[in-house]
Order: structure tokens, then C-alpha cells, then sequence
């Protein structure tokens, strides 16, 4: 026992020497395991490094790579053309997107006269007015009674060169007599033909005033055009303002289109009988977004709604031209604009054999309607929206970008 007592420490040292041994034992064989997993893991770090440093389809991410950027730059590029060619300038100054209450009373008087410009731009007139048909009859009346006395009448000479008498002569008429149309000597002595004939030598184009909306030939907002005395809703003058916007557009186009014409022509022949518009039949806006909660659903083939980078606006063109010249019409009304021709109806328009009323010329023309959707971008018109039209379609207005 006392041998047992004696050694006791070191059978106790001995056990714990063994257990020692034996937990190293285990000790080793875990770390084993771990080294293989950790060495696994390196590898599979490698091979993912390695693909991260040489990818095995590179060239078809870099193809994929380049062709977002083109789309970018080509994104980047249409915008800039935008704000070079598509920008409109506000009626008023600073009018939009909040007007102050002064300037809602003088935005109706820019909007009354933008629309006679539109009137002016395009040399444009009216049928003979009832004025001018009595001064035709006093002209005729005083023909008649000088052909009678060789003391009393008109000096005819004298009536040309003060631009008073635009009657037909032998060679204006001469060419129709033979398919029916009126002979000069009858449009001397009808007034109102007398009247049409010197009405439409003095004009480019056809076109009703915007005095009476209804029919007038160009898109009038009545709630702004005549407000009664009391400042305009601001929703109704974004629509005018809008509307004005895209008629100024086409307008400068078909005026463009005569102006080219009447350089190659003669000073005297000049005038809507030999020129490519001849009437401006009617032109209208449709003033919400196609695409939004209230506006139309897309009627062009092009399928364009109003979305996050721009609007879509229709309108349509119902104008009377020379058939030749109906190419040449389209393409000035799109060319340089984010404008469409989605849809087109013609028909001939019959000779005008009795000369009285529109006088078109003696070339074949054609009465066309033409429908369009152009493309209003976003960067450039929602900063200056009104509220109520942003909440219309869903917009918010963008934040100013700092200068530079």
C-alpha cells in the first residue's frame, strides 16, 4: 500500500501522459482534416482567381460591353440634338411651371398674337370678303360708265401700277378656255370672281383667321384665346402653350416649302395659283400624352407611348396641296424634328373651272390629311410643367442640375 501511495504520482502521471498522447493523437487527425479543406479551399480560390483574370468568354463581355456604351452615347446624343433642335420657347417668359397671378392676365393677349403671326407667317388669306366684293362692283360700274364717256372712269393704266386692279387678262385665261373654265371677259364682269381672282394674286396660301374657333384653320384654346376678362386656368395655358408649340413647328415648314417655290418664280407669278400649299384646311392638336391614364391609347404604327424619357404628342394636318408636291410637304414637316407620319387620306380636288372662291392653280392638287405624332423630351419640359399636368401623368419634376 505504501508502494502503491509512493508511485501514486507518477501512475498519475503516467495516465495523464498516456491520456496526453491520446489527444494528440485525435489533435493531429482533426488538423489533418482541416489542412485538406483549407489546401481545397485555396484551389478553388485560385481557379475562381483565375477566372476573374482571364474570363473565359471575355470577348463576348466586351462585345456586350461596348454595345451598352453605343447605346449610351447614342442616347446621349439624340438628347443633345433635342435640346438643339427641339426646344421651344415659353410664350411668356417665365410663365411656367407657376405663373404669378399679373402674368395670367397677359398670357391670353402673346397667345392672340401668336396666332395671327402663324396667320402672316404663311402669306396667308381668306375667300373674298364682302368689302371686297362691293369694290369689285364699284370697279366694274365704273368700267362700264367709262366705256360709255370718254371723260368719266378710271385710268386703267393708273389702277395696275396703284396694284387696285388684279382682274384676269387674255393670258391668265387662255390656257382654260379651252376645258370649260370661265373666259376672261366673264370674270371681268362677275364681281365675286373679279374678287377671288385679285384675292389670290396677293396671297401664298389659304387660311382662316382664328377670330371664330370653330373654323378657324388653326388649334385655338378657346378658355385662354377668350377668357371673359379673368385670368386663364394654368392647365388650359400648358395646353395652349403646347398646342402653339407644335402648330409653330408645322407652320414654318409649309410656310418654307412655298418661300423655296416662289424663289424660282417671277415676281408676278408668284402666288398661290403656281406655289405647293395652297390651303390651309385645318390643323389640330391633341393636348394630353398619348399613353397616360387619360390620354388615347397609341394609334401609330410606331406603337411610342409616353414613358420616362419623353411624351408623345398626335396631330393632325388637313391641308390642300399640289399632288407633285406632297413628298416634299411631309418631309419639311419631320425633317429635323422627333416628328412621324403615321397615317394619310387624299382626295383630288376638282377644278375650279368658275374661278370663284379658292383659286388652286391649274395643276392637278390634292385635299390630304395627314396624321403625326411628334416627341416631346422630357429633360427639356418637365421642369418647366405645371403641377397639375406632372400629376396628370405621373411625373415628378426633376431636380435643377447644379452649374458648373
Amino acid at each position: 500500500m505504501d508502494v502503491l501511495r509512493r508511485h501514486l504520482f507518477l501512475i498519475i502521471c503516467g495516465l495523464v501522459g498516456v491520456a496526453g498522447i491520446a489527444a494528440g493523437a485525435v489533435a493531429i487527425t482533426v488538423m489533418s482534416k482541416v489542412q485538406t479543406g483549407m489546401e481545397k479551399a485555396v484551389r478553388l480560390h485560385g481557379r475562381l482567381s483565375s477566372h476573374t483574370r482571364s474570363p473565359v468568354n471575355k470577348e463576348m463581355i466586351d462585345a456586350e460591353q461596348k454595345r451598352i456604351e453605343a447605346i449610351t452615347g447614342h442616347h446621349e446624343n439624340v438628347i443633345a440634338l433635342a435640346d438643339g433642335v427641339a426646344r421651344h420657347e415659353q410664350l411668356v417668359d417665365g410663365f411656367f411651371p407657376a405663373p404669378d397671378y399679373d402674368a395670367r392676365f397677359e398670357f391670353p393677349k402673346a397667345y392672340s398674337a401668336a396666332l395671327d403671326e402663324l396667320y402672316l407667317r404663311l402669306k396667308a388669306g381668306t375667300i373674298p370678303t364682302e368689302s371686297e366684293v362691293r369694290d369689285a362692283e364699284e370697279r366694274i360700274e365704273d368700267e362700264r360708265r367709262a366705256a360709255e364717256s370718254v371723260d368719266f372712269g378710271v385710268d386703267e393704266d393708273e389702277a395696275r401700277r396703284d396694284g387696285e386692279d388684279e382682274s384676269p387678262g387674255e393670258g391668265d385665261m387662255e390656257r382654260g378656255n379651252r376645258s370649260g373654265l370661265i373666259t376672261a371677259e366673264q370674270a371681268k364682269q362677275d364681281p365675286y370672281v373679279r374678287a377671288s381672282i385679285a384675292k389670290a394674286k396677293r396671297i401664298y396660301c389659304y387660311a382662316t383667321l382664328p377670330l371664330d374657333p370653330d373654323v378657324s384653320s388653326f388649334d385655338v384654346i378657346e378658355a385662354v384665346y377668350d377668357p371673359g376678362g379673368r385670368p386663364p386656368r394654368i392647365e388650359d395655358c400648358w395646353d395652349a402653350q403646347l398646342s402653339l408649340w407644335i402648330q409653330q413647328d408645322v407652320v414654318e415648314a409649309l410656310a418654307s416649302v412655298n418661300e423655296r417655290a416662289a424663289e424660282q418664280l417671277e415676281e408676278q407669278d408668284r402666288w398661290v395659283g403656281n406655289l405647293p400649299v395652297k390651303d390651309l384646311v385645318s390643323l389640330r392638336v391633341t393636348p394630353r400624352y398619348v399613353g397616360t391614364q387619360e390620354g388615347p391609347l397609341p394609334e401609330a404604327f410606331t406603337g411610342n407611348t409616353s414613358g420616362e424619357d419623353y411624351e408623345v404628342i398626335y396631330f393632325t394636318l388637313n391641308v390642300v396641296v399640289d399632288a407633285r408636291d406632297l413628298p416634299s410637304v411631309i418631309e419639311a414637316i419631320c425633317n429635323n424634328r422627333f416628328t412621324t407620319l403615321y397615317r394619310v387620306n387624299y382626295k383630288a380636288e376638282p377644278a375650279n373651272l368658275e374661278m370663284a372662291g379658292r383659286i388652286y392653280g391649274g395643276e392637278p392638287v390634292v385635299d390630304v390629311m395627314l396624321d403625326f405624332e411628334t416627341i416631346l423630351f422630357s429633360k427639356l419640359y418637365l421642369p418647366i410643367m405645371p403641377d397639375i399636368i406632372l400629376g396628370e401623368i405621373g411625373k415628378q419634376r426633376p431636380e435643377p442640375e447644379e452649374a458648373d
